[in-house]
């Protein structure tokens, strides 16, 4: 079936899926468009389809269900750009309409983070924060994204939003202290189960999943 190149997902692990012109299948049976090998997946879960110049999604009357943005899908609904799809509330699809939409932008699926490197807009949980980041936050969410669960030294995170300035140890660690928390007490009005930055004592900072833990 042909692909349609500018309506497409984007998987947990920031993999691009282009979606076909006509209907998209979600399942754990080896014909589905996308095979989903869990057995609480049903044979046919879900099925995305072209409805003139919008895309929709239905679940396939699956024993666990289908969620646009954590609510369950009951009937054929329209989807629309940065929509979050769940599959058993496992699952994790970024849906984007267009490749405009998407330049420049990291998903973080399970945070419920996407940010948008052109404009400097984030996104929590499909929330737009208003205002914006400021850059120095924006610069640290920036980084930490584009390899999560990475340990990033302070020198590196220094350079990143320093990029002009020398760094001379625990004075520059404590500035970039300063932006973490100012970073995650925005985060936090938007989700309060946001938590996602994880100091590494003297080393540097990384971005967890909450459902990780420690």
């Amino acid at each position: 079936m042909p692909t349609n190149d500018t309506a497409f997902l984007f998987d947990s692990a920031r993999r691009k899926i282009c979606l076909s012109d006509g209907e998209f299948i979600f399942g754990r049976s080896p014909d589905a468009d996308l095979v989903i090998d869990d057995q609480k997946v049903s044979r046919h879960h879900a099925k995305i389809r072209r409805r003139g110049s919008r895309f929709t999604i239905m679940d396939l009357q699956s024993r666990n269900g289908t969620f646009v943005n954590g609510k369950k899908v009951l009937d054929e609904v329209p989807l629309f750009a940065n929509d979050r799809i769940s599959i058993i509330g496992k699952y994790y699809f970024l849906f984007q309409d267009s490749d405009i939409t998407l330049t420049g932008t990291t998903p973080q699926f399970s945070l419920g983070i996407v940010l948008d490197t052109r404009t400097g807009n984030v996104w929590i949980e499909n929330t737009l924060i208003s205002p914006p980041l400021s850059p120095n936050c924006f610069r640290l969410l920036e980084l930490l994204c584009q390899d999560p669960g990475r340990l990033y030294s302070y020198e590196e995170i220094h350079r990143f939003i320093w990029p002009d300035l020398e760094y001379y140890g625990e004075s520059d660690r404590n500035r970039c202290h300063v932006v973490k928390k100012q970073l995650l007490d925005v985060l936090r009005k938007y989700s309060p189960r946001v938590n996602c930055v994880r100091v590494v004592s003297k080393r540097g900072m990384r971005l967890i999943d909450p459902n990780e833990g420690e």
